[in-house]
């Protein structure tokens, strides 16, 4: 035996035990010794194998402290001899080899009737050696990801952008916002990592700040910033499933493409692809549907349309796969888009106060289209310019004329009609964008967060008809 504690063994066989009973015990006879010895060597034999296997293999025990309202946190151990398992908390891991065992804990998010907390895994003492007859220990912790677990506003705040975060305890008593962050203005979207980019408009340029700068209030610097002449009034954000960047130019009427690999670099990159055309008049807030496919609203001309995956890879000036175009003033002003979980596009229409919405079906139609339903803000006119959904199904809208954020109930979205907000909350002017960090699950959207479709990142994917 080697690497392990040494050890004195004592043969197991009736000659050795019959010397080491007591000499009355012997000198009665085999009669009464031999039945007491053959126990004996019974259990001398289960012994010496519980400590054989005991000296052929180590023990490691994982120490789990999960964060709140999480279940089943994902934690692999990986080591030598192609070991892998997953566990999903506190576990003993017996019959290991010798050897470096290396604990990764995937990052997990809380159950929130609003939005999520999204938690990355700390471990302590990794890798972590596990040597023969011997059980070590390694601990997992958890740390909130700053600037998940809120509703993010963006609002140009009288010359002074700002992005203010609402926390879920916030948005259900009404509160104001608990960190507000100076940026360069107020279109935005989060990336996969929990990153905020935001287009300016006037600047026509494109800024990162890190998550780690959205923790507490300030006034951070850029972590990247990219220019150029191909950005021309920026208004619009959304990031594919592969965490390429898409920006759509109100001015330029275009909508242009920075990879992943250009964002790392900033400076002023050719876009990887260029898509203009007739079908673009001063697009707004995009987004990706389900399939990649994307979909943009143009409030000149008063339209939404898909450009297909195909026609993302192309760029060019192609026709639209779908254009759908308004129905008795259906579109006035489209300025932003949201998915739900029924795969339903809503539309905020700047101009006419409503928000419309479109079921898959008529997304696959196009024309000139009825929404299947339209709802109204009562109380009197509201520019709306913004929509995200909670992880309730509440749809939550902003007022640019009126500096308000509105919360229609899941029950009043398929109700329909004209709504009382459920809550109505007084936020900085100017609000154009609202992001959820983390987007709610389930919602066939990559954008404004796109981590939860990371699995289709490996290829372009296609719409089903």
């Amino acid at each position: 035996m080697t690497g392990g504690r040494p050890r004195t063994y004592v043969k197991c066989s009736i000659h050795m035990i019959r010397f080491v009973l007591p000499r009355s015990i012997r000198a009665a006879g085999a009669a009464l010794w031999l039945p007491l010895a053959v126990a004996a060597v019974a259990s001398c034999h289960k012994t010496s194998a519980a400590v054989l296997a005991a000296e052929t293999s180590g023990t490691l025990i994982v120490n789990v402290n999960s964060p709140p309202n999480v279940q089943f946190p994902s934690i692999t151990v990986t080591g030598p001899s192609a070991y892998d398992v997953t566990i999903a908390g506190t576990d003993t891991l017996l019959d290991l080899g010798a050897g470096n065992y290396t604990v990764t804990a995937s990052p997990v998010s809380s159950t929130d009737e609003v939005v999520s907390t999204v938690y990355t895994g700390v471990v302590t003492g990794n890798p972590v050696a596990v040597a023969i007859g011997d059980t070590s220990q390694i601990s997992v912790g958890f740390t909130a990801r700053p600037g998940t677990g809120g509703l993010w506003v963006m609002s140009s705040n009288g010359g002074s952008p700002i992005a203010a975060q609402y926390s879920a305890g916030e948005l259900r008593t009404g509160q104001r916002a608990g960190i507000s962050v100076g940026v360069t203005d107020a279109y935005a979207v989060i990336d996969a990592v929990g990153n905020l980019w935001v287009a300016s408009h006037t600047a026509n340029s494109i800024t990162e700040y890190l998550s780690t700068n959205l923790a507490a209030s300030g006034s951070p610097a850029a972590a990247v910033t990219i220019t150029g002449a191909a950005l021309s009034g920026p208004d619009g954000l959304a990031f594919d499933p592969s965490g390429n960047l898409w920006v759509a130019n109100a001015t330029a009427n275009t909508v242009v493409e920075y990879t992943a690999e250009q964002l790392t670099g900033g400076g002023a990159p050719a876009p990887a692809v260029v898509i203009s055309g007739s079908g673009l008049g001063a697009p707004g807030r995009m987004s990706f549907d389900t399939y990649g496919n994307l979909w943009v609203p143009n409030r000149t001309t008063n339209t939404v349309v898909e450009y297909s995956v195909a026609q993302l890879a192309s760029g060019g000036a192609p026709a639209p796969a779908i254009t759908i175009s308004a129905d008795s003033g259906s579109l006035d002003g489209p300025d932003a888009l949201a998915f739900d979980t029924d795969g339903d596009l809503w539309v905020a229409n700047l101009s006419n106060n409503t928000i419309a919405e479109y079921s898959p079906g008529q997304l696959l139609l196009g024309g000139a289209l009825a929404p299947t339903g339209v709802i109204g803000i009562a109380g009197g006119p509201a520019a709306l310019s913004a929509l995200a959904f909670d992880n309730s199904g509440d749809l939550w809208a902003a007022s640019t004329s009126t500096a308000q954020l509105f919360e229609l109930t899941a029950d009043q979205v398929i109700a329909t009609g004209t709504q009382t907000p459920g809550l109505t909350l007084s936020v900085a002017a100017g609000p154009t964008t609202l992001v959820f960090n983390p987007a709610p699950d389930g919602l066939p959207i990559a954008s404004p967060d796109a981590w939860h479709l990371a699995a289709r990142a490996s290829g372009r994917l296609h719409r089903r008809r």
